[in-house]
């Protein structure tokens, strides 16, 4: 014999159950049947499957009634996007830090997320701009302009310490 339960609270006194045997009752999935081929009271099945593999399927016996909150995917990882399939179920996807600069090397780190580390492009000479182009990672050093403008001065750079107007 089966009973189909709906979303109200049943007596199982109905199937000969009493209402301590609702703690024993076995979760197997969300129909919300009772299966009574049991003759043990703690014996009985009830089925809270919901079929969605995003929900999480017990029998509240407090309330008489199947629940099907949602599973929580999150992996605590910041290096992916977490997701539910309701067919699957959770999905971690591995995010792309990629940010189309080649003068940074791109990483993840699961605590804190992306990381983008600039390149260091410093030649080491004070007589140089130094600057690293975005789209092909080269790093470029044209040399500094050392003129300030004054007729009265000569400008000069000295790769130590920079520019010299004297």
């Amino acid at each position: 014999m089966r009973l189909l339960l709906s979303h109200m609270p049943v007596f199982l006194i109905v199937l000969g159950l009493s209402v301590p045997s609702l703690s024993a009752i076995e979760v197997s999935g969300a129909t919300g049947k009772i299966d009574s081929g049991s003759s043990s009271s703690a014996g009985a099945r009830v089925q809270c499957d919901d079929g969605d593999a995003c929900t999480e399927d017990f029998w509240n016996s407090e309330t008489g009634q199947c629940e099907n909150p949602p599973v929580d995917c999150d992996d605590l990882n910041a290096c992916t996007t977490d997701s539910c399939d309701p067919s699957t179920g959770c999905r971690n996807t591995t995010i792309d830090c990629d940010d189309l600069n080649a003068c940074t090397t791109d990483s993840c780190d699961p605590s804190t997320g992306c990381q983008h580390t600039t390149m260091d492009c410093d030649d080491l000479d004070a007589c140089t701009t130094d600057s690293c182009d975005p789209s092909t990672g080269t790093c470029l050093h044209p040399p500094t302009n050392c003129d300030d403008l004054n007729a009265c001065t000569t400008d000069s750079c000295d790769p130590s310490t920079g520019c010299q107007s004297t």
